[in-house]
């Protein structure tokens, strides 16, 4: 059984004003609500809220509440990524199996291949080329350098992704579902020793979505978004998503959104 996070997310340096000053409004609007922390997305009730910001985060700068929407820019892990790195491998073994079938190896005088003429082969080349940019990707894959940026203003969320080249826009305001993210995962366990495909939990998903166009927000823990909100629609399971953000940060999104009129406190 899988154990701990699957999804890789990025620490969270610090916390937006706006989100805090936007806690702050709730809590004492509904004092005895539940609401989540921005700094470190626990529940807690709105009496509670600034007794947890002066004990738990005195580092936090709460600033000066306001009303009005400020642009928020939140970093994560770019999960789409995963697709143009897939594209790229079947690429590669097509490329491999065309050269191979195409491409007879050289044979010296005497009739043996010597190893610098198999060396020399496209073949050969092509399979170390992507053996070595392979290991590259996994180690900055491993390193979380392959990040995106979500962009929340007061009409638009837009996402910044495949290491700044793909660039994605929903104007606002849109419809805001939430579901389960799972990831498959190969298990052997069965007595025949054959290799079936295990759907395991990975997390939450928030989806902004307005007609085709939207962007699908994942997260380790769902932070509560249901107990916490009113405003979004049950989704399905999904595989697929766009970006992974730490639980803080997920939250932020969630207050950014509200700012927007997407999401509502519970009445």
């Amino acid at each position: 059984m899988a154990r701990g996070p699957l999804l890789r997310t990025l620490d969270h340096d610090g916390t937006a004003s706006q989100s805090i000053a936007a806690a702050q409004r709730r809590a004492g609007a509904h004092p005895e609500g539940r609401l989540p922390c921005p700094a470190c997305a626990a529940g807690l009730k709105g009496t509670n809220f600034e007794r947890h910001l002066r004990e738990k985060h005195p580092e936090v700068d709460s600033g000066t509440p306001n009303v009005g929407v400020e642009e928020l820019q939140l970093v994560g892990i770019d999960h789409r990524i995963r697709r143009t790195f897939a594209a790229l491998t079947f690429a590669w073994f097509v490329a491999v199996i065309v050269l191979l079938v195409t491409g007879p190896v050289p044979i010296g005088v005497d009739g043996e291949r010597t190893p610098t003429q198999v060396a020399q082969t496209p073949v050969v080349i092509i399979v170390a080329l992507g053996l070595v940019i392979g290991a590259i990707i996994a180690i900055l894959r491993a390193a979380g350098a392959f990040r995106a940026r979500i962009t929340v203003t007061g009409n638009a969320i837009r996402l910044s992704h495949r290491l700044g080249t793909g660039r994605r826009h929903v104007p606002l305001p849109a419809a805001v579902e939430t579901g389960t993210l799972f990831i498959v995962r190969s298990d052997r366990s069965n007595s025949g020793g054959s290799s079936t495909g295990l759907k395991v939990r990975a997390g939450a998903y928030l989806r902004v979505a307005d007609g085709h166009r939207s962007i699908t927000v994942g997260c380790p823990h769902g932070a509560g978004i249901r107990k916490h909100w009113n405003g979004w629609t049950a989704g399905p399971r999904r595989k697929w998503w766009d970006v992974d953000l730490s639980a803080p940060a997920f939250v932020e999104l969630q207050y950014a959104l509200a700012a927007a009129g997407l999401l509502a406190p519970p009445r």
